[in-house]
């Protein structure tokens, strides 16, 4: 039995002490006699000392270990008082005598709790979850939690992503992509201009810079087209005040050297590409709409000529080299079927494959490129301005045409760099430059170790519409609540419980009109595929009790927006709130269609709101929530319970970032796809219509604020939320490693379906 009589510490940092023997494990004070068991005391922002009473020793004396070691035994006769310092650098010494040893910083030593500890803290304070109605039927919550394993079963698992560069060129001006010497370089016509202008990337997606040579020094009539050869950069653009195809070439990308033309007069845009062999570019005929083609060997001097297959005029062929071909192809002559010829030499000999027709139309010319031991195809939709993906192993057989998620004027651009397809365009009716990396990756129904096999951000969920409502079934939420552990340097310790959603419906508003003011639900503004929230319950180092609770609204608890920090007691500045409660366990009101998590304490009414942003007088932007009991079509989640079917289901990395529970923990991706969001209809929040004067008011307020730009981008831009693999409360787990629960099915893969255009060409 032994005393720690005080803990001198630095700067006055907190001390706190807890331990015991494990039947016994409680916070500790000062003066207390100790007697069995591990104790450990946790300097605030320093790290924790652990005591380990060990009992008699051979050295005739009572001894303490200190943080596991043999060589730091404190050694005691009697009553055993202890007087522990602690200096800045973290040493300590007991009753001035140096132990050797240092404070060990949170997550270097062993847990403070075992995982059963844990285990039950998060079972006893989970927290009770309700969800938005208000009397009026149908205005229940629409999209109800799921299993991480219930939204793989209806997903595919793609990869990629796109974005805006920040740059723009002329609406229908196709830039040109290459890749040269580890950086992504796009030249455009410059927006409002002809001159050739130059951007570089470090990914191809972000961090656009203008090097050097951001204006080129020269000017064209039509998008340039790029591709390294042999250690030099080369492009190709298109006279400005004729239809010469003319060609410069760089050896750092950014220092060039005019080369001259390659003798051939075209309209349009060139398209070149390059093999181990070659330099080979196609175009079509000036004043006409032939196929041509031009060839270098060196890079400097050109053969060329005409195809023998018509296009149309100024709608640019595409050509790749696979499979040993050259591999044109074009929009149809006269109409718009997707056609497609080969050759060995590119010079002549040209055949028309099985695929001579593709089965597919497109609205503009199509782009192609080898990668990954396939062939890739982008195009545009016909009656639309999607872009569509087709791939083939062989050149020939051709996979399903599958939607990118971005709309585009004019054909795309593409290019290869370590396997994966750098993409350029411009943006539908605009003139923005869109970029993109496209990934072939479609796996349909995945398995969570697909998740961890893939992790990167560029993954993403595509989640099918039949997910959309969720698990509810028979009046409950069948769903698992997920949860994380994570022991503070303070010794507290925060719970974090996960909610996952498949979906997140329109934007609930308040219509905010003087004297008839009503709430209704905006769409498509907010909408996005999956939905990932939180709740953080911090507790005591003993794990006994609550010390506060924080609710995560957009992303944050602490933010503008945030559902913040609530006191166990009463807090008397903010006017005695609490967080609510049932017993022991918190009550997370979960606000409409955007589920964040409120507490619903002291709002005045049975409904409550949060204004997340808006113009008062006009339209208020609100996190809806209700305080109302639970009812049979609206009830409350209770996944602690022992007949849950889904349960509480742990989920963590360890410091070395490996999952202690499920492997779907690891994965760094979206839950979702992108979409772009804009103003279609809107409906009261029970769903039905609105009546034509409230409609009147909200159509001139929507179509108004996106005239004047004033629609935010969180609600334009709908992506899926980041996966637990990004999350700071996922990483560095307190639960050691353990069995995945509960056992995963595994899930059969197969290529994602799509449909594709099935008109038959017009001519050749």
């Amino acid at each position: 039995m032994f005393q720690i009589t005080g803990v001198s510490v630095p700067n006055r940092n907190g001390v706190r002490i807890f331990g015991g023997p494990p039947d016994d494990r409680k916070v500790r004070s000062i003066g207390e006699s100790f007697a069995g068991g591990v104790y450990w005391v946790t300097v605030q922002n320093m790290g924790t000392l652990t005591l380990e009473d060990i009992g008699w020793t051979p050295q005739q004396a009572w001894g303490v270990r200190l943080n596991s070691s043999p060589d730091s035994v404190w050694l005691y006769q009697g009553g055993g008082q202890a007087s522990i310092a602690i200096d800045a650098d973290g040493e300590v010494s007991i009753n001035g005598t140096d132990m050797h040893t240092t404070l060990i910083a949170r997550g270097n030593g062993q847990p403070a709790h075992s995982n059963e500890e844990y285990l039950a803290a998060a079972q006893r304070f989970a927290p009770v979850v309700t969800f938005y109605h208000d009397g009026d039927a149908g205005s229940e919550e629409q999209s109800w939690p799921c299993s991480i394993d219930f939204l793989l079963e209806h997903s595919t698992l793609r990869r990629g992503q796109h974005d805006y560069s920040g740059y723009n060129t002329n609406g229908g001006t196709p830039p040109g992509i290459a890749w040269f010497k580890d950086r992504c370089h796009i030249f455009f016509q410059d927006h409002g201009g002809n001159g050739v202008m130059h951007i570089v990337s470090p990914d191809g997606l972000g961090g656009w810079d203008r090097p050097a040579s951001w204006y080129h020094g020269s000017n064209t009539s039509a998008g340039p087209s790029a591709v390294e050869f042999r250690g030099k950069l080369h492009l190709f653009f298109r006279d400005p005040t004729g239809n010469g195809m003319y060609h410069e070439s760089s050896t750092t990308g950014d220092d060039w050297n005019w080369v001259g033309s390659v003798g051939l007069d075209c309209d349009g845009q060139p398209e070149v590409i390059a093999t181990r062999e070659c330099l080979y570019l196609v175009a079509v005929d000036a004043g006409g709409n032939g196929i041509m083609y031009a060839k270098s060997t060196d890079g400097e001097h050109f053969s060329h000529g005409y195809t023998g297959y018509n296009t149309n005029s100024w709608t640019s062929p595409s050509v790749a080299w696979f499979n040993n071909e050259f591999h044109i192809f074009f929009q149809d002559h006269g109409g718009n079927g997707l056609m497609h010829i080969t050759s060995p030499t590119g010079e002549g000999g040209w055949n028309r494959p099985a695929s001579w027709y593709h089965g597919v139309n497109t609205s503009a010319g199509p782009a192609a490129v080898a990668a990954n031991g396939k062939l890739h195809l982008f195009f545009r939709d016909p009656g639309g301005n999607g872009i569509f993906h087709q791939e083939s192993t062989s050149g020939d057989d051709w996979g399903p045409a599958v939607y990118l998620g971005l709309d585009c004027d004019g054909q795309p651009q593409v290019t290869v760099h370590h396997d994966d397809i750098s993409l350029a365009c411009v943006d539908a009716g605009g003139n923005g430059i869109m970029v993109g990396i496209i990934d072939p990756l479609a796996i349909k129904h995945p398995a969570q170790n697909d998740l961890a096999a893939h992790a990167d951000s560029l993954c993403y969920l595509e989640i099918e519409q039949s997910a959309y409502r969720g698990q509810m079934s028979d009046g409950q939420v069948t769903a698992p609540m997920y949860f994380t552990v994570q022991q503070r340097d303070d010794g507290q310790v925060d719970i974090t419980y996960l909610m996952l959603y498949a979906w997140q419906g329109g934007q609930p508003c308040r219509a905010d009109r003087r004297g008839t003011e009503f709430n209704c639900i905006v769409e498509n503004y907010g909408m996005h595929q999956g939905d990932l929230e939180w709740v953080t319950v911090r507790l005591d180092p003993a794990l006994t009790a609550i010390e506060q609770v924080g609710y995560a609204c957009h992303g944050t608890i602490d933010g503008e927006h945030g559902g913040g920090w609530w006191p166990t007691e009463p807090d008397p500045t903010r006017g005695g709130a609490t967080y609510l409660r049932e017993g022991e366990r918190p009550i997370v009101r979960v606000t409409r269609n955007g589920h964040s998590c409120r507490n619903g304490w002291n709002t005045g009414s049975d409904i409550g709101w949060a204004e997340t942003g808006g113009i008062s007088g006009l339209v208020l932007i609100l996190d809806l929530f209700s305080n109302l009991d639970p009812t049979p079509a609206c009830p409350a989640w209770r996944p602690f319970k022992e007949d849950h079917p889904g349960g509480l289901i742990p989920l963590g990395l360890t410091a070395e970032g490996k999952s202690v529970n499920e492997p779907w923990a690891v994965y760094g991706g979206r839950l979702g796809d992108h979409r772009l969001n804009s103003f279609e209809s809107a409906t009261y929040v029970n769903g039905r219509h609105l009546d034509d004067w409230d409609w009147a008011y909200v159509k001139g307020i929507g179509w108004g604020a996106e005239l004047l730009g004033k629609i935010s981008d969180e609600a334009i831009y709908g992506d899926g939320p980041w996966a637990p693999g990004t999350r700071d409360f996922v990483k560095n787990s307190a639960l050691l490693s353990m069995q995945k629960t509960p056992p995963q099915q595994e899930v059969p893969q197969q290529a994602a379906a799509s449909e594709s255009a099935t008109a038959q060409p017009t001519s050749a």
